[in-house]
């Protein structure tokens, strides 16, 4: 399996080609259902484009990362919680609001200084690169960055390092096994080759979470209006705002609790817990 050679030179094995997406072939293992973008190169990360839309879109965020600390809080209602890939801290925010004790990493420095403007104690750097102390954490959190990392699995296990003893992992990412995914294939607008390496379904990010020693506990794929903490909150928000993402959401929103309540949507939320 690909996931079994995640530790060594297994880039080079071609799976099974799925389609092609602006000369970046996006291949297949059949064996663990894991996915990735083969000739990628990892974008520079110092200087992110989406910084801005994190800051200028505030409410809307806090929203989305409101049904994440839903997810957590059936499993954990407070510790020290870390996150991988933070950006300006609009999660961070989230949880201390509820009474976490936050810190993150992030390795863009306009982000970083906007963090620590808000005392959300965020680390410049990237994750891979970094020391932090062992049992250190009750929750670990990778939102929409998981797909863009070199290497899931050591990923993984450097994760299970410092989190504490039965502490978890929430896991944010594109869901490739979606119906909408199914449907579009190389039209899908979530695979952006150029920024995710990898593309995963419940199935392989499963697999690759009992190989680095977690048992996973809960999936959930949502997609469109469900995917806000406050579905209400957010429609009103975007009607009062007169925003455009209103029209699609209230057009589409009998289509997302159909794959929602099938748990085939757009968004995949995996929950795990240290073994």
């Amino acid at each position: 399996e690909v996931a079994g050679r995640l530790g060594a030179d297994w880039s080079h094995n071609p799976g099974i080609e799925l389609f092609r997406v602006n000369n970046k072939i996006i291949s297949n293992c059949t064996k663990c259902n894991l996915s990735w973008t083969s000739n990628f190169k990892q974008p520079n990360y110092s200087d992110y484009h989406y910084d801005e839309t994190y800051s200028l879109s505030n409410d809307l965020f806090e929203n989305l990362f409101e049904r994440l600390y839903q997810i957590s809080e059936k499993y954990r209602s407070e510790g020290n919680v870390f996150e991988i890939g933070c950006s300006v801290g609009n999660l961070l925010k989230v949880f201390r609001r509820h009474g976490w004790k936050v810190a993150g990493i992030e390795p863009s420095k306009k982000a970083v200084q906007i963090a620590n403007s808000q005392k959300l104690n965020t680390i410049l750097g990237k994750f891979e690169e970094i020391s932090l102390k062992t049992n250190s954490y009750d929750l670990v959190i990778l939102s929409q960055t998981f797909e863009h990392m070199d290497n899931p699995l050591n990923t993984l296990t450097k994760v299970r390092k410092i989190l504490k003893r039965d502490g978890l992992i929430l896991i944010g990412v594109p869901n490739f096994g979606s119906l909408s995914a199914k449907i579009l294939g190389k039209h899908w607008y979530y695979i952006l080759p150029d920024e995710h390496k990898w593309h995963f379904t419940p199935k392989s990010l499963y697999k690759l979470l009992s190989k680095a020693g977690y048992s996973p506990l809960e999936y959930q794929a949502v997609s469109g209006i469900l995917d806000y903490g406050y579905p209400l909150k957010e429609l009103y928000l975007s009607l009062k705002g007169l925003k455009k993402r209103f029209v699609l959401e209230a057009l589409t929103m009998i289509p997302s609790l159909i794959v929602s309540k099938l748990n085939i949507g757009t968004g995949l939320v995996v929950v795990a817990r240290r073994d």
